[in-house]
């Protein structure tokens, strides 16, 4: 392991065919702020990793170190919403240039996302494989 992780330390919830989920709690940079009883952005809530092809033993309730590739954290950023602004930029440009509608340019390029995210969905299986979490 590199130090180009991202790294939370979580507790095991459930193993379930060789899946093991981990429950983590994302710690905000205003973690010891002393604002955070009022502030709303100190509200953190567990998440839940799934994890598979580990290599240990584990037991349910054991604490682990869960790590994410750093580069691969921001493939996902542009999977999930650089790519998609874009192509929705460009197609609201290149409707309202061929039509000269604005309701027409701004539905479209709303719509175009919908095929989009579908053949994201179609790719889960690959996309899940190379966004893999690992355990330590």
């Amino acid at each position: 392991m590199n130090t180009e992780t991202i790294q939370h330390s979580g507790k095991i919830k459930e193993i379930k065919d060789n899946v093991l989920l981990v429950s983590i709690i994302p710690q905000s940079a205003c973690s010891s702020c002393s604002a955070k009883g009022i502030c709303s952005e100190a509200n953190v809530e567990e998440k839940i990793i799934e994890i598979d092809n580990f290599s240990s033993n584990y037991s349910i309730g054991d604490s682990v170190v869960v790590y994410y590739a750093q580069r691969l954290g921001f493939r996902a950023l542009l999977l999930g919403y650089v790519f998609p602004f874009l192509l929705m930029f460009l197609v609201l440009i290149f409707t309202f240039w061929l039509t000269q509608n604005e309701l027409i340019s701004g539905l479209l390029s709303l719509i175009v996302l919908i095929p989009y995210y579908f053949l994201l969905s179609l790719k889960k299986d690959l996309l899940r494989k190379t966004f893999a979490f690992h355990i330590k």
